[in-house]
């Protein structure tokens, strides 16, 4: 199974209004173009990891929603900080693409969405509640291979400006991936940067945004003007490509 990975929109209610200089939504039109140009990419779905909205209207999420239906591919999605959960399943449930679901599964692997979001802050927080539902779930399943896709990066990319607000208690995710071997990917967005990186047998991999991407190393507001998306391959082990635009 292939998924094309999206993530940190950050669109607006008004299409042509900008960000640090980016008109987010262009941004966003000419990712989906690339990707539907790219004649030897053949995914079998879409997910993508939060931070659609910037503005947290309902009008940015119709207009995220019409850019990702164009790809004709069952769309998974979950919040990130910038997001209004309730607006987004408003018009993302409505979608005959969308599957609103927390867990799903392919062949020898099962993939489960963590909601590391919390109401007004920017950093994420993995509460001891969800780390052992996720443990107790992968030990009912007996699944040979488990994906976790969550919004925030647990482990620091080296831009400071976003790792002080990274999954803030990630010990308690680090400790999950050694004690479940199972975990053969964790999925996140966020960081507006590509970074890809071995924890025990688990690879954590973090997606391009949309829009733009910080600069490496950057502790105030410079970025990089280029954008991207992943295809993550889980046919066999887990694999993953990044595309710039």
């Amino acid at each position: 199974m292939k998924f094309i990975q999206l993530t940190d929109f950050h669109l607006f209610s008004n299409q042509e209004k900008t960000m640090h200089g980016y008109c987010t939504y262009e941004c966003l039109k000419i990712v989906i173009d690339a990707i539907l140009q790219n004649v030897n990419l053949k995914a079998d779905a879409v997910f993508i990891t939060g931070d659609i909205s910037e503005d947290r209207s309902i009008e940015s999420y119709v207009l995220a929603l019409s850019q990702v239906e164009r790809l004709n591919l069952p769309i998974y999605l979950l919040a990130g900080n910038h997001d209004n959960k309730e607006c987004m399943a408003s018009v993302f449930n409505k979608s005959k693409l969308v599957f609103a679901t927390n867990e799903f599964s392919y062949e020898d692997w099962i993939f489960i969405k963590v909601d590391t979001v919390q109401q007004g802050k920017d950093s994420g927080f993995l509460s001891i509640e969800q780390k052992n539902a996720i443990a107790d779930r992968i030990a009912a399943v007996k699944s040979q291979k488990v994906g976790l896709f969550m919004h925030h990066h647990p482990i620091p990319v080296g831009i400071p400006l976003v790792d002080s607000s990274k999954l803030l208690n990630s010990e308690s995710l680090l400790d999950l991936l050694v004690s479940r071997s199972e975990i053969k990917s964790v999925i996140c967005g966020h960081a507006h940067t590509l970074f890809t990186r071995k924890y025990n047998k688990c690879t954590i991999d973090v997606c391009p945004a949309t829009c733009f991407q910080w600069k490496s190393g950057a502790q105030t507001l410079l970025t990089d003007n280029k954008r991207g998306y992943k295809v993550l391959d889980f046919s066999y082990d887990y694999h993953s490509e990044t595309f710039f635009v």
